[in-house]
């Protein structure tokens, strides 16, 4: 929830400092615009040749730049593995960032484009004695956002990510091959709002 306020915080800071410049921008692409919202994650790969998934949510940021065409976005989240041979507990944190590319149609209502991402990933293995696995998370996805009523922002990510190392704690180990991430996001517009 801290880190959640802390980034509303600075984006509100980010876009009222733009706005503050003079940039009569209200109905225009170019207008001072970004988000914070919560994304829910689901992810499906394979370890070992035996299929397991990834379940949590993320705490997310967003800001529009260069007449909408790009969007640096912070990535919190937490998730819980489901699926381990022999019903072992993991919880997966991570923390980083993506960047989109991409464009407003519709009337500025949709932003579609494409991200690259990279986070930091621990990995919690609730077995006593054991310490946090680390990892670097690279990632390639599509990006869909909705900008409805004025200020909500509702959004579907799909594509592809990987973790390099996998994260391991001797026998048991996880994050092997490529996985589908697919995220649902839900948030509030911060700045100038979208024309009706």
């Amino acid at each position: 929830m801290r880190t959640g306020v802390a980034l509303s915080l600075v984006l509100s800071s980010l876009l009222a400092s733009r706005l503050a410049s003079g940039d009569d921008a209200a109905h225009d692409s170019s207008a001072a615009r970004g988000w914070v919202g919560v994304q829910q994650r689901d992810v499906w790969g394979l370890t070992e040749s035996r299929a397991i998934a990834d379940y949590g949510a993320d705490v997310l940021g967003g800001l529009w730049l260069l007449h909408e065409h790009l969007q640096p976005i912070v990535d919190v989240g937490w998730s819980r593995v489901f699926g381990l041979q022999n019903g072992e507990t993991i919880d997966t944190f991570r923390a980083g960032g993506k960047l989109a590319v991409g464009c407003a149609i519709s009337h500025e209502s949709i932003w579609v484009g494409g991200t690259l991402g990279l986070v930091a990933q621990a990995g919690w293995l609730h077995v006593t004695g054991t310490s946090l696995a680390w990892a670097a998370s690279p990632s390639v996805s599509g990006l869909v956002q909705g900008r409805v009523a004025r200020r909500l922002l509702v959004g579907a990510e799909l594509g592809v990510e990987h973790s390099i190392p996998a994260l391991e704690w001797g026998a048991v180990s996880i994050f092997h091959a490529f996985r589908l991430q697919l995220g649902i996001q839900l948030g509030v517009l911060l700045g100038d709002p979208v024309p009706e």
